[in-house]
Formats: C-alpha cells, structure tokens, sequence
C-alpha cells in the first residue's frame, strides 16, 4: 500500500487501487488516513501537469462552490424584496379621497393605471401563493375614481374565486361585485348570470333541501339573464329550469321570448319542448313564421317584421271584377239602343 505512487503511475487500475486503500485507511485509523493523504500528495506533486490539473479541479470546484451560494444569496433577497414591496404596497395605497386629489381632475386615467396595476398583482398572486389580500382595496379604489367601468364589476367578481378555495363567504363576496354592477348596469345579463351560477353551480349545498333552496333563489337571476338583450344564456336551460319547477306556462313564456334570437341548434330543442308541452301545430306555425320572415324580410330584426308583417299581393277582389263586368256589359246594350 505504502508504494502507492509507483501503482498508480503503472496504470489506471492502480488509481481505483489507491482509491480502495483510501477506504481501508479511512475504516482502519487516522494514522494511516495521514499517513495516505501524505502520499496522494505527493503522487499529484509527482509531475507539473498533475500539479496544474490540480489547481484546475480546485479552481472549478470553489467557483462553483461561489456561484451556487450566491444565487442562494440572490434568491433570498429577491424574495425579501418581494415581501418588502407587498408590505410597501399595503402602506402606501391611498385611500379614495386622496386618490381624488392626486388624479388632478383626470380620475378616469388614474383608475385605468389602478386598473392594470390590480391586474399585475392578481396575476403575480395567481401563479405564486394565490392569496389576494389586496384584491379588495384595489377595487375599491378603482371604483372610487370610475364607479362606471362595467369591466372593473366583471373583473372582481371573477377574480374573488380564482385559485383559492371557493366557500360560501367567497361566493356571497362574488355576488356583491355582481349586484353593484347591476345597480350601475340593470341591463347586463352577465351580472345576473355570474349569481344564478354561483347559487346553482359553484354553491356546495350541505343537502338536497339547500340544494333545492339554491336553486329557487337562483331562478330569478337566470330569468333575468335569460330575458335582458345581447343574453348569450341558452334559453333551453331556462325552460329546463321551469320545468322542473311543473312551471310550464313560464317555460314556454321563455321559449317563445327567446326562440328568434336562438341558434339553429337552439331552435330545435325549443321546437321539440313546445311540441311536447303545447302542441306540434304551434311549432310548426314558429317554423312557417320563421321561414316567411327569411323569405320577405331576412335583412331586418324578427320584432320588426312583425310589425311590418308579410308583403301582400296588389289584386282585384273577385265581387269587383264581376261588378266591373257586368257594368260594361250594361252600357254596352245602352249603346246599340
């Protein structure tokens, strides 16, 4: 073992020897642990390239040692900066009064800058520990300045449900941005839709009786959605609703309502329901009806058509033409006399 240097200058394998006697030494004692790093010393001092390839590997190894110590460092920082600007961003957002004063008249454009800087933190929060704390406050200041940007109600009653744990309180905070958009927009469907989905879809009932109890409360909303203009709502699931309800005569009220502004896809399942609980004679009148409008007047909104109504043909009644007839015939006979 003691003529380490010789083996390994003989071969390779005279390394991995060297290596396996480092082992023994390690496990026998310290002092034959001395007694080999003094000869692996001297075997990388036995030549000037060993001795280079020496400085080399220790050289890449504290290099790397640094780099990686100072990207922990830089990583540690950056996020204590993080912390530091949330903290900052809590302290030094304005209350809406002052946010009056320091938009110098120009309330609109401040609110937009809030508005994208509210979008920035969301989305920030959203892919890092989706807590929004500050979601409220934003908000609520955007709204100071222009209570009259339908995005912004939109917007909120959304993002007060992503990327957390949906509860009873966080839908019922949901609806709140929903309901002030409609005391601002009474003609949005969209508000009234985003509530009648949180009652029936997003609620997590306990039983069937607050199932059933959700589901009542959230009817009117899609009613409302359903009946507004410009509603995207399908109104087959409307009528679905009244169904279940046996409210038959407010299924077909919502069929009728909303059969002309419904796809053809839509028109169909409509069709078939009015046949089903009305007759297939008043289904096939929707059909002649619609099929006349696209003949006459396509071009125009069913509602006006209906008021203009159908093109009529220009011609004689059949007792006039007989009059007419007989009256020439008469002045005839008056000549020849």
């Amino acid at each position: 073992m003691l003529d380490l240097t010789r083996r390994s200058r003989s071969s390779d394998s005279g390394v991995a020897q060297g290596v396996t006697d480092a082992l023994f030494a390690v496990m026998g004692s310290p002092v034959r642990l001395i007694r080999w790093l003094l000869e692996w010393t001297r075997w990388w001092n036995g030549s000037p390239s060993r001795r280079v390839m020496f400085v080399v590997i220790f050289a890449i190894a504290t290099l790397a040692w640094i780099s990686t110590r100072t990207s922990r460092l830089e990583l540690r920082y950056a996020h204590a900066a993080m912390d530091r600007a949330e903290v900052a961003e809590t302290i030094y957002l304005p209350p809406p009064l002052a946010l009056r004063v320091l938009s110098l008249g120009h309330q609109s454009m401040l609110a937009d800058a809030l508005f994208a800087r509210a979008n920035i933190y969301f989305a920030a929060h959203l892919f890092g520990d989706r807590v929004f704390p500050l979601l409220g406050p934003y908000t609520e200041a955007i709204l100071a300045l222009e209570p009259d940007n339908i995005r912004v109600y939109e917007w909120a009653s959304q993002a007060v449900k992503y990327a957390q744990m949906i509860d009873h309180s966080v839908l019922e905070e949901s609806n709140e941005y929903a309901r002030r958009g409609i005391a601002r927009f009474p003609d949005h469907w969209r508000f009234y839709f985003d509530i009648g989905f949180n009652y029936t879809v997003e609620w997590k009932a306990g039983d069937a009786a607050e199932q059933e109890a959700m589901r009542r409360k959230a009817l009117p909303y899609f009613s409302v959605a359903a009946a507004l203009p410009g509603s995207q709502l399908d109104p087959n699931f409307v009528t679905a609703l009244y169904l279940e309800e046996n409210e038959v005569d407010m299924a077909l009220f919502y069929a009728y309502l909303r059969y002309w502004e419904a796809s053809d896809r839509e028109k169909e399942a409509l069709r078939a329901r009015i046949t089903r609980y009305e007759s297939e004679s008043a289904a096939r009148a929707l059909t002649d009806q619609e099929a006349a409008w696209k003949s006459s007047y396509g071009y125009l909104p069913f509602g006006l058509f209906e008021f203009v109504g159908a093109p009529n043909t220009i011609a004689v009644d059949a007792s006039w033409a007989a009059l007419a007839e007989s009256g020439s015939q008469g002045s005839g006979v008056q000549e020849e006399r």
